[in-house]
């Protein structure tokens, strides 16, 4: 069974919870949140073409990452990926026939 360090002080805000959290995966709660919501936006979006899909998805997780960077829970080391996949959907955008 594992053994985790409770939290110092009461864990009383959400912003709390999630820092607690990524100290308790080692860092690695911020990038599943990404990935997760990169996944479920990507699925949500499925009715349109895959380009703008992948767009609209990657400019969402870019904002989201860049609100988890704000409250410390990303590192800055993952937060350029997702607008590396922000610029990529553009020029696939740019260069599609439709």
């Amino acid at each position: 069974m594992a053994n985790f360090a409770y939290p110092n002080s009461s864990v009383d805000t959400i912003v709390g919870l999630i820092q607690y959290d990524n100290s308790v995966t080692g860092g690695m709660f911020g990038i599943a949140i990404l990935v997760s919501f990169f996944i479920i936006i990507m699925l949500a979006l499925k009715t349109f073409e895959i380009n703008k899909a992948f767009a609209g998805a990657a400019f969402v997780t870019a904002i989201l990452g860049f609100l988890l960077r704000m409250m410390d829970v990303l590192a800055d080391r993952f937060l350029w990926i997702p607008f590396v996949l922000l610029a990529l959907s553009i020029v696939w955008l740019q260069f599609s026939d439709t």
